[in-house]
């Protein structure tokens, strides 16, 4: 039983570790000026929160949208967005694997929970 165990627990290590690992394919080019760039580890709501205070220390009111079918701005009422608005790079509906399905889903938690606070519609 035991080992049996083990076993499994290896697999799933295994499998872990083959996931592949997120990659910006414009990582070391200029950013877009109505763009953003976000590395796999800030995309998170935690860093927006803080991201969106220190933008509205600077006066920045700007929206954070995302790339989809269509441009979106989670957390903000209605549909569409704000002409100036910045888009997180590399967003969109043409995935090329899992790790930037992740990022995708990353950035839109992390546009949602900036755009709260810039809207003041969170705490």
């Amino acid at each position: 039983m035991r080992v049996l165990r083990l076993l499994a627990g290896l697999l799933v290590l295994g499998l872990a570790a083959c996931k592949p690992e997120y990659q910006n394919p414009n990582e070391g080019q200029p950013v877009a000026e109505d763009e953003i760039r976000l590395a796999f580890n800030r995309a998170t709501p935690e860093q927006a929160i803080a991201d969106a205070r220190s933008a509205l220390a600077r006066q920045d009111h700007r929206l954070v949208g995302v790339f989809g079918i269509t441009t979106l701005c989670p957390g903000a009422p209605g549909f569409g967005c704000p002409v100036d608005t910045r888009f997180v790079e590399d967003t969109g509906d043409a995935l090329r694997d899992e790790a930037h399905m992740e990022f995708n889903n990353r950035a839109g938690a992390y546009a949602q929970a900036y755009n709260r606070i810039i809207l003041g519609l969170a705490p």
